[in-house]
Formats: C-alpha cells, structure tokens, sequence
C-alpha cells in the first residue's frame, strides 16, 4: 500500500498506526483495560503490515549478510596487518641483531688491529735497539782499533 503522497510505508509506521489506533480506541463499559477497536480499521493495518514485513526481514537478512561479509573482510584485513606487523618486527629485530653483530665484530678486529700495531711497534722498536746496540759495539770495536793504531803510528813517529 502507498500513502498519500505516493511514499510507501515501513514497518515502524505501520506499527505505530496499530499502537495510535489501540491507544485511541475507546474504552468498553468504563473499563480502560478493554476497548472497542474498528476491525477493518486494524486488520487494514495488518494487511499492510504482511505486505511490507517480508520486505524489511529480506533488506535486514541482506544488512547482517552484508555487515557479517564487512566483519570477515575486516577481520581478515586485521591479520594480514598483524602478520606484516610481526614479519616486518622480525626484519627489524633481525637487522637488529646484524647490527649488533657487526659493531661486535668491528670492535674485535679494531682491537686486534691495535694490538697487532703495538705488537709491530714494540718488535721493530726491539729489532732496532738491537741493530743500534751491535753498531754501536762494532764502532766501539773500530774506534778502539783506529786509536790502537793511531797510537802506534804516534810511537812509531816519535822513535
């Protein structure tokens, strides 16, 4: 059925029509609890009521169908996210971890690095002394011999 103005009628306004028209109904016998009700009136109204119900369950069914298909999308959306989440924590974590392995490497081999060039340094610096230290006694050798013999050429001279 249409109204008036041409615009079909829900199912709340039909049922509001049924509470107005309860309501409204007279009272029997001074007796508010019962009341005398217009039966084509009320059964127009649940004629109209049939006709439109099916409607409003079949939109209804499609709504939940339709928010139930939103929920599992969304639901399916949130653990594709909380999957990237964790993939791109471990990534993180991971390179992380090669970071942290790396600066631990870099620290050993610096040291050793250090170490090796104090050991270089303390070797040559030894292989040196020890090079200085037999030039030396050979120059001592040589300036003795030279002061030797210059002494026999001031003796040989002085005869």
């Amino acid at each position: 059925m249409e109204y008036q103005d041409g615009m079909d009628r829900d199912t709340f306004e039909i049922l509001d029509d049924l509470r107005s028209t309860i309501e409204e109904a007279k009272g029997a016998f001074g007796n508010r609890q019962q009341c005398q009700i217009d039966r084509e009136d009320l059964l127009g109204l649940l004629e109209e009521l049939e006709a439109v119900l099916p409607e409003d369950i079949r939109n209804a069914t499609t709504i939940v169908r339709r928010r139930e298909e939103i929920l599992a999308r969304a639901e399916d959306d949130a653990a594709r996210i909380i999957e990237d989440a964790r993939m791109q924590a471990e990534t993180l974590a991971s390179e992380q971890e090669i970071v942290r392995i790396a600066r631990i490497q870099h620290d050993e081999i610096l040291a050793a690095a250090e170490q090796y060039d104090r050991d270089i340094r303390e070797g040559a610096n030894d292989y040196a002394d020890d090079v200085f230290y037999h030039i030396e006694r050979e120059l001592d050798g040589w300036i003795e011999n030279v002061r030797g013999n210059r002494e026999r050429f001031v003796n040989i001279s002085e005869q």
